[in-house]
């Protein structure tokens, strides 16, 4: 079976050596079921294109495509509309890639580092790092570097940065109002419909909440025991979980958040993640996947690039995270150059590979990064840094080392399980589910040589489709394709 946006339904039937004369109809069934095990082993292979920047090529050049340059993108967020907006790390500026590919720079100036609140390029930025969206379309800003919370606020056909917590340059460890409270580099940021930002503070280990009142910003430690050094090294790294402060992380970066207000966090030099969860008034954190745990000189004692259920699955640094409306998440998993996801099934957590292909060496340098689009473990990544989902489950990534932005899709999947699988009335069908807007073709056989095409739709969810002449062909096998 090709993981090329073609799936082919009984095709695998040439492969399977049976030496028995199978009455056709049971052959097709025999077949479909053998897909069926291989695709559970597989996950959804998505399908990357690269949709902004050029592998090889850093800059700061506004543009379309691949004339566009970037230099150490980092985390990414995604509108309603489709744009997206990029924290432009090294750069020091924030971008906004649009649908139709055309990149502009909305605030900060090319490689100019400073902390000045302003409009468009008039403002500064140290670094920034993570960047996610409210509801009204604002911007909110990890900017790492100079240790604060900042605002990105759409004024007409301009943007408006405001600091909103912290002080510029000023790590510290301390909750308070406005630029009372201290960070110690935070990364990742997402915010809630109620305007509450929530902040991966990576050399603190902790998880913060920022929160509007009135025309102030109150800053609180939801969980793990804040402190750093001069340097910038946490004072109280650790992986236990456990309520408040007596939690533990080691340099958390990517939040997330889902619609009942749970937090997400990868919890990145633990190489795990982690949730983190109001239970009355208290926050308490577990770990949903991935192992924990570092030795005397920090280095993570449980790395890899394993798929799996819970503590068996492996990530390697795992730093952008995003959520859709079904409570899957999804991983940048930096080091691995990979796209991961980790999906509740009942009370268990499964980590599956979308797109590139991980391990690692002894130093912990990638043994597979690469630029290629395509789909599956034929897509290569050169650490990943941040990830978003939009509604209809495309992904999108920062791929950092490559100096590029790139989309990504659910290939084509025929699910030959559940009500829209097998005979009715006499009428073979099945379900199709794949990126919204593609045209799908099945197509039918009796020989797999020669193809007739069937059917034509638009995929806008999933699709069930129906052979009503399927009862006079029992030897008639399908495939589906994306055109």
């Amino acid at each position: 079976m090709s993981h090329n946006p073609e799936l082919a339904v009984g095709a695998e039937t040439k492969t399977m050596r049976n030496p028995t004369c199978l009455w056709a109809r049971t052959m097709m069934v025999f077949a479909l079921t053998a897909v069926q095990s291989l695709a559970s082993s597989t996950s959804e292979p998505y399908t990357f294109t690269t949709i902004a920047g050029r592998a090889g090529y850093s800059g700061s050049a506004d543009g379309t495509g691949s004339n566009a340059r970037f230099n150490n993108p980092a985390g990414v967020a995604v509108d309603t509309n489709g744009n997206l907006y990029v924290a432009d790390n090294v750069n020091q500026t924030i971008r906004k890639v649009t649908v139709s590919g055309v990149v502009t720079t909305i605030a900060g100036k090319a490689l100019y580092i400073g902390s000045t609140d302003g409009t468009g390029s008039n403002a500064r930025f140290n670094r920034p790092c993570g960047v996610a969206l409210d509801s009204a379309g604002s911007l909110y800003v990890a900017d790492c570097v100079n240790c604060t919370i900042r605002k990105v606020t759409p004024v007409g056909t301009n943007w408006v940065v405001t600091t909103l917590a912290g002080k510029p340059s000023s790590s510290g460890y301390a909750d308070g109002t406005n630029s009372a409270a201290r960070f110690s580099y935070p990364y990742g940021l997402a915010v809630d419909t109620n305007g509450n930002v929530y902040v991966g503070d990576q050399s603190n280990c902790t998880i913060r909440k920022v929160t509007p009142v009135g025309t102030n910003w109150v800053v609180t430690t939801l969980a793990g025991l804040g402190g750093a050094d001069a340097s910038g090294n946490a004072l109280h790294p650790g992986s236990a979980d456990g309520t408040g402060s007596n939690a533990r992380f080691n340099y958390p970066r990517g939040v997330a958040l889902d619609s009942a207000g749970n937090v997400y966090v990868s919890d990145s030099d633990n190489d795990t993640i982690r949730k983190v969860a109001l239970v009355g008034t208290n926050w308490v954190v577990t770990t949903l996947t991935g192992l924990g745990g570092f030795d005397a000189s920090g280095n993570a004692l449980h790395p890899g690039s394993a798929d799996g259920t819970n503590s068996a699955a492996r990530f390697n640094n795992p730093l952008g995270l995003a959520v859709d409306n079904a409570t899957n998440l999804y991983v940048a998993d930096c080091y691995n150059c990979t796209i991961r996801k980790v999906a509740p099934v009942g009370t268990n957590w499964v980590v599956t590979t979308l797109a590139g292909l991980g391990g690692v060496d002894a130093s912990r340098n990638p043994l597979h990064p690469g630029s290629a689009d395509g789909t599956g473990n034929t897509a290569r990544f050169n650490q990943p840094v941040g990830v978003a989902v939009d509604s209809a489950g495309n992904l999108y990534v920062g791929d950092s080392v490559n100096n590029a932005i790139r989309k990504g899709y659910s290939a084509l999947v025929i699910t030959p399980s559940g009500p829209g699988f097998g005979f009715t009335g006499g009428q073979f069908g099945f379900d199709l589910t794949g990126q919204a807007g593609k045209v799908v073709v099945v197509e039918a056989s009796s020989d797999l040589t020669t193809w007739l095409p069937l059917w034509t739709n638009t995929l806008a969810g999933p699709l069930s489709f129906s052979d009503p002449q399927s009862s006079g062909h029992f030897d008639r096998f399908y495939r589906a394709r994306t055109k």
